[in-house]
């Protein structure tokens, strides 16, 4: 257990990132986002410069549009 702690604290940021990304865009797709919690959240905050913080908020923009249209 340790080892793999280990390895997940050492790795670039950039690796984190993209998972992070990676699993966010899962939640997306899974109809499993709160964009107002995801912005609050202090683990995601150094997504938020990245540009794809911005593709994924105009992804959940999209969506929350499309499911207002429908009712």
């Amino acid at each position: 257990m340790s080892i793999i702690i280990m390895q997940v604290y050492f790795m670039p940021e950039s690796i984190i990132e993209i998972a992070s990304f990676k699993s966010l865009e899962k939640a997306i797709d899974a109809g499993m986002y709160d964009l107002a919690g995801w912005e609050r959240n202090s683990r995601l905050k150094i997504l938020h410069e990245d540009p794809k913080w911005q593709e994924l908020k105009s992804k959940i923009q999209f969506l929350m549009d499309k499911v207002m249209k429908k009712n």
